[in-house]
């Protein structure tokens, strides 16, 4: 048996009973009202890639992410990105992509005060559910100052327009180099092994 994919209650269990070796019912049950499924936390995708066209403090960059759904999406399915104030986005010129089943260059919707992307009517061509890929792109992006106290991307999709139920969730830091000294040096001068966290 596999849990509900988010946690809107199930819908109830009925016709249980217990049988014999030759299935002779022995007892049956016969309230069923507290009989139910309830996840109290939407699936972690595990399956995810990244990537920055630079990785260099307050430079201008491109980011994208790739992920695979733990959880099945339906037609209605939305896809709320969150940012902190790690970064921030160049407003007048902000570009969003996303490719599920083809590429969608407009739904995406800024709210610039509350840090987040509403990303909307990309399944909507599915036949039934949605399990492949999903990238998204994000262009007019300018990277931390730092790589201390960084804060991080949270995504979340969900099954639902009224966005109650989330099904799946990933949060994820902005790719960047290190800040001087390493955590753990190489070699290279140029190059971390290890950043420091904070």
């Amino acid at each position: 048996m596999k849990n509900p994919p988010n946690f809107r209650t199930s819908s109830k269990f009925s016709n249980i009973y217990m049988t014999t070796g030759d299935y002779y019912e022995i007892q049956k049950l016969n309230n069923y009202d507290n009989l139910f499924i309830q996840t109290d936390t939407p699936g972690t995708i595990v399956s995810y890639t990244r990537a920055s066209s630079t990785e260099v403090y307050g430079l201008d960059a491109t980011y994208s992410l790739e992920f695979i759904p733990l959880n099945p999406i339906g037609k209605n399915g939305m896809i709320i990105l969150d940012w902190s104030e790690s970064v921030t986005f160049i407003e007048e010129d902000a570009v969003c992509k996303v490719e599920t089943n083809q590429v969608f260059s407009s739904a995406c919707t800024f709210d610039f005060e509350a840090k987040s992307i509403k990303i909307i009517n990309v399944f909507k061509n599915v036949e039934d559910i949605y399990t492949s890929p999903v990238t998204i792109t994000l262009e007019k992006i300018t990277n931390p100052p730092s790589n201390i106290g960084l804060k991080p991307f949270k995504l979340r999709t969900y099954d639902d327009t009224t966005l109650d139920y989330p099904i799946d969730m990933l949060d994820y830091l902005p790719l960047t180099t290190c800040n001087y000294p390493c955590n753990r040096c190489s070699t290279d001068k140029d190059f971390c092994f290890k950043c420091w966290d904070d």
